[in-house]
């Protein structure tokens, strides 16, 4: 969770995240189960975490577990937001956030194309530190996820110096990689390996990317017979220390293990 060390004179802050998607609460076994979810979510042992596919989606966007389960569950408070959709979040994308955050702004990103898709863009302060926090789910066609992807970079503003972090279902299979290009392009990739389908994974589609001050310090997916279970997709973490420019291969950390 935040945490803040000393080391001589020196102060290094740290911050853990977290995105998953997970798929309306149906998990493996076909059982909708929540609370199973929550579990899963709170064992991650993070700061943020970006849920998707979070509400029913086709019963007026009604939420699959409410604000004070989320609490109750896992510690953590979820982002409000200022819309008229019936979910916690917006087109089933929420942000949980530990409570020792401020919450400086959230809002809505709308994103084109042929089925409805949308992301959240929230501001939070970590003491003196302001983070940008994009997250989002992507379509699953190419050419619409390349324009999607460049609305958001648009939105996060990554060469504005602030700490940035882009996470979600990106659902970018293997000769698609192209579409995700303009968060490569100014953004580090903290890679945490095949998360889909969970009980076999062959696919990369959940993702972190960041900018600004910040040193990947671990990146993962989380693979435990709970993840297998709750939802189609496994979890990814990555953890920065804040406060230094990312080295040129930040990206790629020593150790990527499937954590357990």
């Amino acid at each position: 969770m935040v945490e803040c060390s000393e080391s001589g004179e020196k102060n290094t802050a740290s911050i853990s995240v977290a995105t998953y998607n997970v798929r309306k609460a149906i998990g493996g076994d076909y059982r909708r189960d929540p609370e199973r979810v929550l579990e899963a979510v709170a064992n991650l042992g993070v700061d943020i975490v970006a849920l998707q596919e979070a509400d029913y989606r086709f019963k007026q966007r009604k939420p699959i577990f409410s604000s004070s389960q989320v609490r109750h569950h896992t510690q953590l408070h979820t982002v409000s937001l200022n819309h008229n959709q019936n979910g916690l979040g917006w087109h089933g994308n929420i942000l949980l956030v530990n409570p020792d955050l401020r919450i400086l702004d959230a809002r809505t990103i709308e994103l084109k194309g042929l089925e409805p898709r949308g992301g959240l863009l929230v501001d939070l302060a970590h003491g003196d530190t302001e983070i940008r926090v994009i997250c989002a789910h992507l379509g699953l066609l190419a050419a619409y996820r390349r324009r999607q992807a460049e609305t958001l970079v648009e939105a996060a503003d990554p060469g504005s110096g602030r700490v940035t972090l882009m996470m979600g279902d990106f659902n970018c299979w293997g000769k698609g990689r192209w579409s995700l290009k303009p968060f490569r392009d100014c953004m580090q990739e903290a890679e945490c390996g095949k998360t889909f389908p969970a009980g076999f994974p062959v696919a990369a589609l959940d993702q972190i990317f960041y900018a600004g001050p910040l040193q990947l310090k671990s990146a993962g997916r989380i693979q435990t017979g709970l993840t297998r279970m709750a939802s189609d997709h496994l979890p990814v973490r990555a953890q920065f220390d804040i406060g230094a420019a990312a080295a040129p291969d930040a990206g790629r950390p020593q150790a990527q293990p499937a954590l357990a």
